[in-house]
């Protein structure tokens, strides 16, 4: 783990270990002594002979542990990890999207909605991040405010959900439905489903690429079809 040349995905790399608690337990004592050598003398070990690190190498150690806590449940830690990391450097957007993951696994997905919002302040012209933060928001219920996100990167003159019918872009429909249905409005669950359903009969008709009704976490969206209240 070179957490010198600053590369953010470096949990990534051992993320397949974590299948193994003692691997993980090695893993956690290993980076935290790195934690707490950096911040007393800026060595990866006390006894070190080397040059000191720059203050960046802390900051990627502090984001590999919140990424650490996160996923083995800890969110508490995980998040003063992150805390830390962000008050150091309050501009490195993948900070804040770990800070809105870490929401989201804790449960909150309100407050991860308006981490997610806050990094892609940091960045206005990153598709992909724009396109985090609207799923995030309509996971939270914050249909028109997804909507409104996602109108940033669609076609001026147009809502931003007909350009996105136009590009079958059904990701963003899908969530729609769910969160709908999440908030008890199967009426509007219904028809985003219908939307859905008639994008993917016109892509079978022109032989076009097939839309699965299926959920991004792969679970058919047939019970939205059939909710009651």
């Amino acid at each position: 783990m070179n957490f010198s040349k600053g590369c953010p995905p470096t949990f990534t790399t051992v993320k397949s270990l974590y299948n193994d608690k003692v691997k993980v337990s090695i893993i956690e004592d290993l980076v935290v002594g790195y934690e707490t050598s950096l911040n007393s003398c800026r060595m990866f070990n006390q006894n070190d002979d080397g040059k000191e690190e720059p203050p960046t190498t802390l900051l990627w150690v502090q984001y590999f542990l919140a990424q650490h806590y996160n996923i083995i449940g800890q969110q508490t830690l995980a998040l003063e990890y992150i805390n830390t990391a962000i008050e150091s450097t309050p501009t490195l957007i993948e900070l804040f999207l770990i800070k809105a993951k870490i929401y989201k696994h804790a449960g909150n997905i309100k407050e991860a909605a308006q981490w997610m919002d806050e990094a892609q302040a940091l960045d206005t012209a990153d598709r992909f991040i724009n396109s985090k933060c609207a799923k995030y928001m309509l996971k939270a219920g914050l249909v028109k405010e997804a909507e409104e996100m996602c109108s940033k990167f669609t076609r001026e003159g147009a809502s931003a959900v007909e350009n996105l019918n136009e590009m079958q872009c059904m990701w963003y429909q899908t969530e729609c439905a769910l969160a709908y249905k999440s908030m008890k409005k199967y009426g509007d669950a219904l028809k985003k489903c219908h939307e859905i359903e008639r994008v993917s009969t016109y892509c079978a008709f022109t032989e076009g690429p097939v839309v699965s009704l299926r959920s991004p976490d792969g679970l058919s969206l047939a019970p939205l079809l059939m909710a009651s209240p």
